[in-house]
């Protein structure tokens, strides 16, 4: 015997097969939006490139160049003492202070 319940069921099943619109919409944005995003890696990559290999700006500003600090070769009063690079002749050792280089002189280099 049928099922009587069976019968009145006038409704196809859908079919689970297929995929649905909303779907198909959502794979379709989400690609494009990957290719976006690798696009513009590979854009950013290759202005990257382009820009290192063409080397960087050099700008001179005269007027921070009129007050700038001297050289860190030049020795400068401080509080501390003459600040430099200073270094000893007979064995190369370098100080940054001048006080300092004087000091080690007379303790390693003169006879006591």
């Amino acid at each position: 015997m049928s099922d009587p319940n069976l019968l009145l069921d006038d409704e196809p099943t859908p079919d689970m097969s297929a995929l649905s619109a909303g779907y198909i919409a959502l794979i379709v944005i989400a690609v494009l939006v990957a290719v976006l995003g690798v696009g513009l890696c590979a854009l950013f990559v290759i202005r990257k490139r382009r820009r290192d290999s063409e080397g960087g700006v050099n700008v001179t500003n005269t007027a921070y160049a009129a007050t700038a600090a001297p050289p860190a070769s030049a020795p400068v009063a401080t509080a501390n003492g003459t600040l430099g690079s200073f270094s000893c002749a007979q064995c190369g050792k370098t100080y940054q202070y001048a006080e300092d280089l004087t000091e080690h002189v007379q303790l390693r280099h003169t006879a006591n």
